[in-house]
């Protein structure tokens, strides 16, 4: 399974603690003991927990008894990644994510961004995060995603998996507003650095382009 790195992997809390245990609980914020084990991290990139990020990804063996959704919208997603290079336009994008309404769908700018994420520890200290490459997200009348929708998938019409979630850019991202943006990651980017693969039907992604152009405001620069 893969997910982001911050969400149990080499980014995560859990990391420093040794914990490589994958739970599934209510509260994916603040796993319980109670929790059932649906996995275990194995890889992470990057390795170890760092300011400069060029993916936020983390691979985990799911344990034999356990089944994992592959629907984003209504089909099993292709086994196929979309590779956005030479694309222009703004590309319809969807994710299913932890959060109410789940499924959103949004408008992909395609051009690569970084984006220095800062979110306060407590007792004065700062966590930073810089990512390096990555593109941003526009949704549809409402935030693309919310917190705790990280490593969620998105994926084009055609189903082909384009991006992982990785981050917000938001004013308060605890509560997203419809014009903030999500932050994510190419999933061929992923691919290649954890060496993986995806499973599903060998179907083909047909969109040459993007969407169409989107006309509104650019999002402030986050360079």
């Amino acid at each position: 399974m893969l997910t982001a790195a911050h969400v149990v992997g080499s980014l995560s809390a859990a990391h420093s603690l040794e914990q490589y245990e994958v739970l599934h609980g209510t509260n994916p914020d603040c796993p319980q003991a109670g929790d059932p084990r649906i996995g275990e991290v194995i890889e992470s990139h990057p390795p170890q927990p760092c300011e400069e990020i060029t993916l936020d990804a983390c691979l985990v063996q799911i344990d034999d008894h356990v089944t994992l959704g592959r629907k984003v919208r209504g089909r099993v997603v292709s086994g196929r990644a979309r590779d956005l290079t030479g694309v222009d336009d703004y590309v319809t994008v969807f994710k299913r994510g932890i959060n109410a309404p789940k499924l959103t769908k949004g408008l992909l700018d395609p051009t690569f961004e970084s984006l220095k994420v800062e979110m306060p520890q407590g007792k004065g200290k700062t966590l930073v995060r810089h990512y390096l490459r990555g593109w941003f997200v526009h949704g549809d009348g409402r935030p693309f995603a919310r917190p705790g929708d990280s490593g969620s998938i998105v994926v084009d019409e055609d189903d082909c998996v384009v991006a992982m979630v990785v981050a917000l850019l938001a004013k308060d991202p605890q509560a997203p507003e419809a014009q903030d943006l999500a932050f994510v990651i190419p999933i061929c980017d992923v691919l290649t650095e954890l060496k993986v693969r995806l499973t599903g039907p060998d179907r083909p992604c047909t969109l040459a382009g993007g969407a169409r152009r989107f006309y509104g405001a650019r999002h402030p620069g986050a360079a």
